[in-house]
């Protein structure tokens, strides 16, 4: 893709120059909604929102013009379906919070509430990271353990005898987490209890894609990079009959 370059000594009010910011915009959003597409059955996935934003400049004559570049990306929030598997180790997050897993590169957070007992008897994702409760430690489990409850609140259970609680972490931006690949998500900010959170054990949370908004979200910026080209075409068929006319003129 052809970058604009917005410098004071061309002509940056030419149309040209604004279609191909619009272009390089449709193209990052075109990237982005295809991500989504991809991860429409990732469980725990959150979809992703390319922000425009209005990038004023001036020309030589010291004129304003107004561009469109990316203003970043957020991601919706909001809890994804919640699907029943029935395996008694899948866990799905209603509301705010992630999980925390230990990892080689330090702590991670997922929505992936896909879990395992490991050989060790501790309670793993299905990558194999260590699961943590609230401190922060491993959970371990009896190696001969048939049944578990897992509570609402997180809460390890079998007979009455209790072996940990899930941590639920949340953060002041969840915005500002980076996704990592693999549902996992990293970040700096120092992690809070989550509070407004319901677990539901036998189930997992679905992807908040909806492959249809985002096929036609797809179509949406298809048609509008195509009309961004049309216009840049349209614009130099337009100067190269002006230069034409003024060279036979000349």
């Amino acid at each position: 893709m052809a970058q604009v370059q917005m410098k004071r000594d061309i002509p940056i009010q030419k149309p040209g120059a604004i279609m191909l910011s619009m272009q390089e915009l449709q193209w990052y959003k075109l990237s982005i909604a295809a991500n989504n597409l991809s991860n429409a059955s990732t469980p725990g996935f959150k979809s992703q929102i390319v922000l425009v934003e209005e990038a004023r400049l001036k020309n030589k004559d010291h004129k304003a013009v107004s561009f469109v570049k990316s203003g970043g990306i957020v991601r919706d929030l909001t809890t994804g379906p919640i699907k029943g598997t029935g395996n008694p180790l899948d866990v799905a997050i209603s509301g705010s919070g992630y999980f925390m897993v230990a990892t080689p590169s330090g702590r991670r957070y997922t929505r992936n509430g896909q879990f395992l007992v490991s050989d060790q008897g501790i309670l793993v994702t299905s990558a194999g990271q260590s699961v943590l409760n609230q401190s922060g430690s491993e959970i371990l489990l009896p190696r001969d353990l048939k049944q578990i409850s897992i509570a609402e609140d997180g809460t390890l259970s079998n007979n009455g005898v209790t072996f940990g609680k899930l941590g639920v972490a949340s953060f002041k931006d969840e915005n500002a987490l980076s996704a990592e690949g693999n549902t996992l998500y990293k970040t700096d900010q120092d992690p809070v209890p989550a509070v407004y959170f319901k677990l539901t054990q036998g189930a997992i949370e679905d992807s908040n894609v909806s492959p249809m908004q985002e096929s036609i979200r797809l179509m949406e910026i298809l048609r509008l990079f195509e009309n961004a080209q049309k216009v840049i075409e349209d614009y130099e068929q337009i100067l190269k009959k002006t230069i034409n006319a003024s060279s036979r003129n000349s």
